[in-house]
């Protein structure tokens, strides 16, 4: 009997439920889901489990994606998570403030499915646990 395998831990965090719906129907096959609907509902989800990566939209109410990236980063133990932001923002100062909070990468929305696909198995692959 083999082993089951392990899917990874995916944490979406995204205010628009469109954006959610989208995010589950291309991933819920190979990896494990939970969402969060601001930054805020982000922290105490990764306190209570921590994700294998985030896929982070940046703007939110309550608290939004850059801040909740600078405080996951304040945690050690949180530093290996590839944080990756998506956003409809095409503006260069968004994804550079992104990188500088501790974004591993930056996506526009909406993102290219395969490109999304690729960049999460490259930051799973290479993430350090």
């Amino acid at each position: 009997m083999t082993p089951p395998t392990h899917r990874p831990y995916i944490l979406s965090v995204d205010d628009e439920p469109v954006n959610q719906l989208l995010v589950t129907s291309f991933l819920k096959s190979r990896y494990e889901l939970a969402f969060a609907n601001n930054g805020m509902e982000c922290l105490e989800s990764v306190e209570h489990r921590r994700p294998d990566l985030i896929l982070m939209d940046i703007h939110m109410p309550e608290l939004d994606g850059l801040e909740a990236c600078r405080q996951i980063r304040l945690n050690p133990a949180n530093r290996h998570i590839p944080i990756i932001f998506v956003s409809t923002s095409t503006l260069e100062k968004d994804r550079q403030k992104s990188l500088n909070v501790g974004g591993s990468d930056y996506m526009h929305k909406p993102f290219n499915l395969k490109a999304l696909n690729s960049k999460i198995a490259y930051y799973l692959k290479n993430s350090s646990h």
